[in-house]
């Protein structure tokens, strides 16, 4: 059974290596530099504290955020952000449970808080790193120290001089302050992020002195995060979080539901709206580009309308809706944090969003699908040089393989996060992406490290929500005696309608149509199958002589599930059967049998509905209700009886 843990563990990081590494330890100051918010470096430092044993952990933080910070720490797995007001501006730090400093802060907070150090220096207008990392998901492959040394290799040799003064100024504070603790304790874990990593373990080597340091800054605040700006300012997805999160047992907050309440509800002057392209926007922040999972239920249904629940009349039921998320979830089992394999976690995302595709457009994502849409990923992800799609490509994928209802599934799914607090015991801090200002404040990102912040959903428009639960609903039932299809619809219907009248007339001419061999004529052309056919025999080309059918094609049926039940207990996919006349000239009457109006509400009033079949018959105003004329009584289905007509 030990071997089996080490075996597992070694995926990230072994114990043993790391304390005895050259390049992580320095006399008793244990490094542990980590892209921030990345899943692989939160994990290692699950495994890291629960290998070691420390007495003190220094973060890479100013002093002044202390409080904030602990406090942030203590309500997780509740994302915050420690809010600095600073010179007219804002600055925000995020508190997210899948960042290797929130991860050690974990393990001392609330009960040795004492030993939680905060040594980095402030430094307003701090601008970001054009630096490119190896991807974090070889961490999990290549080892955590070996990617590690293979870092430092590449950059520890760069001259101390040639770095940018701020940088200087925040390597020497850190280094200074992590001398002072090793006087003080017998084994220090400093966590940092990559970027600084090689010039502070080399800036150890020599006598540091503390500089003067007097930074005054304004308010300093802890803010809970809005649920609107969890899908573009986390450094993961919420799915990817809510995994990692599950294993965190002990925090008093993760066994707590979801509390979600409608954005309305929270009091106005108690929300910050932060604009993510403010001309100054500079960095003091953590984290980098994000990634995907919910738990299936109301909450689900409540995001994408009140007519979203399963029903007997949907192609799939609500057990068998759930039967299949639960299949899901079990083929899927990460029993421990060093199992967590990003790519299985992907695939996970993209086989959930796939039930939820079945249950919401009536149709089953075969596996030839996802095999294109894994080569799709693998070839796209090669280009990029990367190792591991993020959500962006996994949307992109979706969109290409599928189609766009595939790919929003697949967004919901990504950036629904469980735990959210709307008790408003904390100011709720928006971060959204409009020109907005607070108070005629500038707003100011300050990260420590560049990000390539993707867009999430490019292409996809967001889906209106309803005010309140139901008012969709209350709507179309008062206004259901009044139902009217919708005029785009028509036009493409109409569209297609013309389309296969044309193709089969062109279908009787091609039936009509005879090849001879040239004589003295082309006629209608050269019929290049035939001579080819035929030309290594008589060395002859043939032509093609056409022929006109007489007529035009009046009635189109087209049959998309004829909609037998095997038994006379089944339910019937499309029982809904109506007959419409053209409201116009150039509109065709209409008999067809689709899904129920109704069970799936999706606007104000508005109901999305499946068409089992239908008939459009040109000239309009010539149909009779076909559904109750006794002349079709004979046929036995609802597809005889539009044939019939």
């Amino acid at each position: 059974m030990d071997m089996n843990n080490d075996s597992r563990r070694s995926f990230y990081v072994d114990i043993g290596e790391y304390t005895g590494s050259d390049l992580l330890v320095k006399n008793n100051i244990y490094f542990l530099p980590s892209l921030h918010g990345r899943l692989e470096f939160a994990v290692t430092a699950s495994l890291i504290m629960k290998g070691v044993e420390f007495d003190a952990v220094a973060l890479e933080l100013p002093d002044f955020m202390k409080h904030s910070y602990i406090d942030g720490v203590a309500r997780l797995p509740y994302i915050s952000a420690v809010c600095v007001e600073t010179g007219g501006a804002l600055c925000y730090h995020l508190i997210e449970p899948q960042d290797a400093m929130c991860e050690a802060a974990r393990a001392f907070v609330p009960g040795r808080a004492g030993s939680l150090y905060f040594i980095d220096r402030f430094i307003d207008d701090y601008r970001d790193h054009g630096d490119s990392f190896p991807d974090p998901y070889s961490v999990r492959g290549a080892g955590f120290v070996n990617y590690c040394a293979e870092y430092y290799k590449a950059n520890g040799a760069a001259p101390l001089n040639e770095r940018g003064h701020d940088d200087l100024m925040r390597e020497q504070f850190m280094a200074a302050n992590l001398e002072a603790l090793a006087q003080k304790h017998s084994k220090v874990l400093f966590v940092c992020g990559m970027y600084h990593y090689p010039a502070i373990f080399k800036m150890l080597d020599y006598k540091n002195t503390l500089p003067f340091y007097n930074k005054k800054v304004g308010r300093v605040y802890l803010a809970n995060l809005a649920k609107s700006s969890h899908e573009s300012v986390l450094s993961e997805s919420p799915f990817i979080i809510k995994h990692f999160e599950a294993f965190k047992k002990a925090s008093p907050a993760a066994d707590e539901p979801a509390v979600d309440s409608p954005v309305e509800n929270i009091p106005q002057d108690n929300v910050l709206k932060v604009d993510f392209f403010s001309k100054n926007a500079g960095s003091f922040g953590t984290g980098t580009a994000p990634d995907a999972a919910n738990d299936p239920g109301a909450k689900e249904d409540e995001e994408r309308g009140s007519g979203c629940r399963g029903s007997a009349k949907d192609n799939i039921s609500s057990v068998e809706y759930t039967l299949k998320v639960m299949q899901t979830e079990e083929s899927f089992n990460f029993p421990e944090p060093a199992s967590l394999d990003r790519a299985r976690l992907n695939l996970k995302l993209l086989k959930l969003a796939a039930v939820d595709y079945h249950k919401n457009a009536g149709t089953e994502i075969g596996h030839n699908y996802f095999v294109v849409m894994l080569k799709f990923l693998s070839s796209y992800v090669k280009l990029k040089g990367a190792l591991a799609p993020g959500l962006y490509d996994l949307l992109m994928a979706a969109r290409a393989s599928v189609d766009d209802n595939y790919a929003y599934e697949v967004f919901q799914r990504a950036v629904d996060y469980p735990w959210i607090d709307n008790s408003h015991k904390f100011v709720t801090l928006e971060l959204g992406l409009n020109d907005l200002k607070i108070d005629g404040k500038l707003i100011r990102f300050h990260r420590r490290m560049k990000s390539v912040k993707q867009m999430f959903a490019p292409g996809l428009k967001k889906r209106k929500k309803e005010a309140k639960e139901g008012d969709w609903l209350r709507e179309w039932k008062n206004n259901e005696d009044s139902i009217c299809s919708y005029q785009p619809e028509d036009i493409v219907i109409e569209n297609f309608g013309d389309y296969l009248r044309k193709k089969a007339k062109s279908l009787l001419n091609d039936e009509q149509a005879r090849v001879e061999p040239f004589s003295t004529s082309l006629m209608d052309g050269v019929d290049m199958r035939e001579t080819i056919r035929n030309y290594h025999v008589d060395k002859r080309i043939y032509v093609r002589v056409g022929r006109n059918a007489h007529g035009a094609a009046g009635t189109v049926v087209m049959i998309f599930d004829e909609d037998q039940p095997a038994t006379a207990a089944a339910y019937e996919k499309y029982p809904y059967k109506m007959t419409w006349l053209g409201e116009h000239g150039q509109e065709s009457d209409m008999a067809f049998y689709s899904s129920v109006p109704g069970d799936k509400i999706v606007g104000p009033g508005i109901s999305r509905c499946e068409y089992g079949g239908f008939m459009l018959s040109y000239p309009p105003l010539r149909l009779y209700d076909i559904w109750r004329d006794p002349s079709y009584f004979m046929a036995k289905t609802k597809s005889e009886t539009l044939l019939l007509a």
